[in-house]
């Protein structure tokens, strides 16, 4: 199903602000341990970077492709493919193992025979890691899910993808994060009111398209 999905920068002084009051009606993510945690993502682009600049052009029929791990667990990592049509998001995933990861990551073949078919389809190849700091709310009307990304940074050595000191560059100012606030058909009135600061502004924001630019930046310099 394709759901709403609004993005909003703010500083940590609003985060805490808005968590203080989303705590008292939503729900932690059931994934969730402690007060955050880690996304990884390994994105696919074709050898034209055509992920890429369809998001620079705003392309309205677009998709990314991407292999993710959380809070650095090799036990499940999921290849998924993330598409926007008509301003809204939606998302196939696949199970991948480490192996299988791996051989993705050096440029081969996945024996999964779907992702196999993209692989060829499209020649992908891995190009930029996008890793951050996550909390997540959900509340089950609306299939709503609000999500606070910090500290979010970027590389280009997705062949180190799970090792823990892989080199990173932030790719937002110190102190600016991103919220997401994501949900089927509608969002219920009370919840806009508590995410109402009078100061955020909706913004579009593609971590893989900055994160790109910003390592590429990096490599030139080197």
């Amino acid at each position: 199903m394709e759901r709403v999905e609004r993005k909003y920068l703010c500083s940590d002084y609003d985060i805490l602000l808005l968590q203080q009051r989303l705590q008292l009606v939503l729900s932690a993510d059931m994934h969730q341990r402690g007060k955050s945690y880690q996304v990884r993502s390994v994105y696919l682009d074709t050898p034209e970077d055509e992920c890429y600049y369809e998001n620079e052009n705003g392309v309205d029929e677009r998709k990314k492709y991407r292999i993710r791990i959380y809070g650095g667990n090799s036990e499940v990592i999921k290849f998924e493919i993330k598409r926007k049509i008509c301003g809204k998001t939606g998302k196939e995933v696949w199970m991948l193992s480490k192996t299988e990861c791996e051989e993705i990551l050096a440029g081969k073949i996945c024996k999964n025979e779907q992702i196999a078919f993209f692989q060829q389809e499209k020649r992908l190849r891995p190009v930029t890691v996008i890793d951050y700091e996550r909390s997540a709310y959900v509340y089950n009307l609306g299939n709503v899910r609000i999500t606070f990304d910090r500290n979010i940074t970027a590389s280009s050595e997705y062949r180190r993808f799970f090792d823990a000191d892989m080199l990173k560059i932030p790719i937002l100012p110190e102190h600016i994060h991103l919220m997401e606030v994501k949900y089927d058909e509608f969002l219920p009135d009370y919840i806009a009111d508590i995410l109402e600061l009078g100061k955020l502004r909706q913004v579009t924001f593609s971590k893989y398209f900055i994160g790109r630019q910003k390592t590429e930046v990096i490599k030139n310099l080197v």
